[in-house]
């Protein structure tokens, strides 16, 4: 029944998740013939630059460090929620506007799997946009050479391969990924409204970070979780220590509960024909 339900989200959203993919996909193929170019179109400039360092470290950032480093700052904390913002933003309140949630729950299918199977398509459409956007970057940043694996990349806990330090901030981006999901879908459940949620929820994204720069005068806001969407810049970065990347994690865990659950308990014993 979660395999069937999760079937039926995704013919909601194939389109837009195909259309995004495609743009994705597109715009890789226009810079790769960029790149073609620039040998032969002298007075093109340079995509991205070179390191002007030596050393090991400096190696291990080549073309697959970049990739890294391409995936977050601005595409974690912005682009990325709004692009799952334009695929399941509408989940719940488009649903409920048409009256189409009547019909849908006449299936045998219980109301927890019912919500259970709208975020996990959520997460899975998404994550499938991230390994696109992951397989772009390291097709953008090939020209530069595929270093070794086992280069080492230091971070605040050690030393660790360049492919388990990739492979650690794409986890962290599915953490990302499975809070967002449930802010969506909280969001979308309560803002009835198509129009006003995915306003509301790209507000949110995009104009919410400003609200930390008040985080000094005002404690509290550094349990925003807008201040702790970055978690693979957080794992990279000498400025933070091993214990903020897992009060982060704990923040966001707890703060997605408490989300999905507020969501799930008040839809499991509505009356949706009120």
């Amino acid at each position: 029944m979660l395999l069937g339900a999760m079937v039926n989200e995704w013919m909601k959203v194939r389109t837009r998740w195909i259309s995004i993919a495609s743009c994705l996909c597109s715009l890789v193929l226009l810079l790769l013939a960029a790149k073609a170019l620039q040998d032969i179109i002298p007075f093109l400039p340079e995509l991205s630059e070179p390191s002007q360092t030596n050393s090991t470290a400096a190696d291990a950032q080549g073309a697959f460090g970049r990739l890294a480093a391409s995936m977050q700052g601005v595409f974690v904390v912005v682009i990325f929620p709004l692009l799952m913002v334009i695929i399941g933003g509408d989940s719940w309140s488009s649903e409920f506007n048409n009256r189409t949630i009547k019909a849908t729950l006449l299936r045998p299918v219980g109301r927890p799997i019912y919500m259970l199977a709208k975020w996990l398509t959520l997460i899975l459409l998404s994550v499938g946009l991230l390994a696109i956007a992951y397989g772009s970057g390291f097709l953008l940043q090939s020209s530069h050479g595929l270093h070794d694996w086992d280069l080492p990349v230091p971070l605040a806990v050690g030393t660790v391969p360049l492919w388990l330090f990739l492979l650690f901030k794409f986890l962290l981006h599915i953490i990302v990924i499975m809070f967002t999901a449930s802010f969506i879908l909280f969001m979308s459940f309560f803002i009835r409204s198509n129009a006003i949620a995915m306003a509301t929820m790209m507000v949110a994204f995009l104009f919410g970070k400003t609200l930390l720069l008040l985080q000094t005068s005002l404690p509290p806001l550094e349990y925003l979780f807008l201040n702790h969407l970055d978690l693979p810049g957080m794992a990279s970065s000498s400025a933070y220590a091993p214990s903020d990347l897992w009060r982060s994690i704990g923040i966001l865990a707890l703060t997605g509960s408490c989300m999905y659950a507020a969501v799930n308990t008040i839809f499991r014993y509505q009356d949706i024909n009120r």
